[in-house]
């Protein structure tokens, strides 16, 4: 039963990532630089470091992420005035541009992946999901 319950959710992630791509791609985005650009909406001039805390990647993930959506024009990387040796993130007009589209498109995505399910069983698979997030770490 295991085995074909890890099959399912990766069937499913893959589809999940699939269908999502297509739609980031027409906001000029990919996998991963929407929950960066989220996360800097609430945190506007983070340490990169404390990104790679909160979105659960490595510094070297994370460094590619920034310096790609740099060149695409999201993001820029200002040096600390108190510690040169620290870079802060903050997003640009660009990024904030495209906020409410996001937003839009995360919720019609998860209105289509839910349609039928009732809120009850969503909320299972919300505290599976967290659980195995946990045993994961």
């Amino acid at each position: 039963m295991e085995e074909n319950l890890i099959s399912e959710y990766l069937r499913v992630a893959n589809k999940t990532f699939k269908k999502l791509d297509e739609e980031l791609i027409k906001l000029g985005l990919y996998r991963g630089q929407p929950s960066l650009i989220m996360v800097l909406y609430k945190n506007e001039g983070v340490r990169q470091k404390e990104l790679c805390e909160k979105l659960s990647v490595t510094p070297a993930t994370m460094t590619k992420m920034v310096n790609r959506m740099e060149k695409s024009g999201f993001i820029v990387k200002k040096i600390d005035s108190e510690d040169l040796r620290v870079s802060r993130i903050f997003l640009t007009e660009k990024a904030h541009s495209i906020k409410n589209e996001i937003f839009n498109l995360f919720e019609e995505f998860d209105k289509q992946c839910f349609s039928n399910i009732k809120q009850d069983e969503k909320e299972i698979f919300q505290s599976v999901l967290f659980k195995i997030v946990k045993n994961l770490s």
